[in-house]
């Protein structure tokens, strides 16, 4: 996937922040692509507290590298990559993938904080980001 995540950072024409952009919107077209309708179902009863039990696990599921680790509050979420230097771009996609699973549960996410990302360093040991809604 890193290969793919390049091309589509390549988009934002070396401005990070359209580069973000792109890759956030590839993420959240992979969660509307992969998602049936059974799931878009099930999505729209999730709650971020059931939601944030939930992604270790289905990181650990669906990937072979890493693992992910979330704290939750009222009004944010932050999830951190764990042994996730491989997957490069990975934090911008997730955070669009994010931002589709609050918009199925009804939430609206007003903001993301990303850390450790850039076009020059696209995967760091210190990788995570925050989501804020209202």
């Amino acid at each position: 996937m890193s290969e793919i995540f390049h091309a589509v950072a390549k988009l934002g024409k070396g401005d990070e922040a359209k580069a973000r952009e792109h890759l956030e919107k590839c993420g959240e077209y992979q969660g509307m692509a992969s998602s049936s309708t059974f799931l878009k179902l099930v999505m729209k009863v999730l709650t971020p507290s059931i939601f944030a039990k939930r992604v270790p696990t289905l990181w650990s599921r669906d990937s072979t590298v890493g693992a992910m680790e979330v704290d939750l509050f009222d009004d944010h979420i932050v999830i951190r990559f764990k042994d996730t230097e491989p997957l490069e771009h990975l934090a911008p996609t997730v955070i669009g993938y994010h931002r589709f699973v609050m918009k199925q549960m009804g939430i609206n996410v007003i903001r993301s904080e990303l850390h450790g990302w850039s076009l020059s360093k696209p995967s760091s040991a210190d990788l995570w980001f925050a989501s804020y809604w209202q």
